[in-house]
């Protein structure tokens, strides 16, 4: 597993200026604004979107972790966190609304403010946040390291804001439900198939369950399936200690009964993945 300590260090400083990083997110501001006016949305409201400030405080969950990084570089990533779910309110395809999100700032000349390296590497960051894996990139160690925080900050996020809903609040859950096109909590992961890729220890495409009068078990256990593509070990340490898994195997215990056969091939399998990442 990968040292974001290591990674963030190895970022050149002032890889942006801090006036075209404040004039980039104005004019975000300003677009998101006038988006927010409209009525229809596909199911992510930007009348709800965090402010940039209330997203820097993703940084805080890793301690001093980022106390040495410089300022410009902070704020650019928290820039990227901060838009990276706009394409939301263009498309309702999750695995489509990163490359949706580039389109709205290209069209919006957010992105073309910034030198041509930062600014691909802002774009693949954005547009490969929501797919299954992260395609190869052209030798460019920024786009790298600019995806990977993305999408673990993603992941993080997600967590943090939403796991109490998806898991206690049954009209979270009910909306929760709908948007993946599922069935109701049934008591058990259904198609059985989901726990197999559980077991392969990676993401775990919605396909699986979207579309497929799937459990709301099942997505739940794809939820949880996110924290094995965490990318760094910082991030995993992070979801540990705010016991985040915890909260998921509440959940399992109380759906599936503590005994059954499906509740100790997540909790078996789970055990296995921290004993990889030498967290057990």
């Amino acid at each position: 597993m990968r040292c974001l300590k290591d990674e963030l260090e190895n970022i050149p400083t002032g890889i942006v200026d801090t006036s075209i990083l404040e004039s980039a997110k104005n004019i975000a501001a300003a677009r998101i604004s006038e988006l927010a006016k409209k009525e229809k949305f596909h199911h992510f409201n930007l009348r709800k979107l965090r402010s940039f400030k209330e997203r820097e405080a993703i940084i805080d969950f890793y301690g001093g972790l980022f106390d040495g990084v410089p300022q410009e570089t902070r704020s650019l990533l928290v820039f990227i966190y901060w838009l990276h779910d706009i394409g939301f309110c263009d498309t309702g395809i999750n695995n489509e609304h990163g490359r949706a999100a580039v389109k709205l700032l290209r069209e919006w000349g957010v992105t073309g403010l910034f030198e041509d390296k930062v600014r691909q590497a802002i774009e693949y960051a954005i547009e490969y946040h929501c797919q299954p894996q992260l395609p190869q990139p052209e030798s460019s160690e920024l786009k790298d390291t600019f995806a990977r925080v993305l999408r673990d900050w993603d992941k993080l996020g997600g967590f943090v804001y939403k796991s109490d809903g998806w898991l206690f609040d049954e009209n979270a859950k009910a909306k929760e439900a709908e948007y993946c096109h599922a069935a109701g909590e049934t008591g058990a992961i259904k198609p059985a198939n989901i726990l197999e890729e559980f077991q392969k220890l990676g993401y775990i495409d919605k396909k699986h369950v979207v579309d497929n009068n799937a459990s709301y078990e099942a997505i739940i256990l794809l939820y949880l399936a996110w924290i094995f593509d965490v990318n760094y070990r910082e991030t995993l340490e992070v979801l540990i200690n705010l016991k985040i898994p915890d909260k998921f195997f509440k959940y399992f215990k109380k759906q599936l009964g503590q005994e059954s056969s499906q509740f100790q091939i997540i909790n078996n399998t789970f055990k296995k993945f921290l004993k990889h990442s030498h967290l057990n």
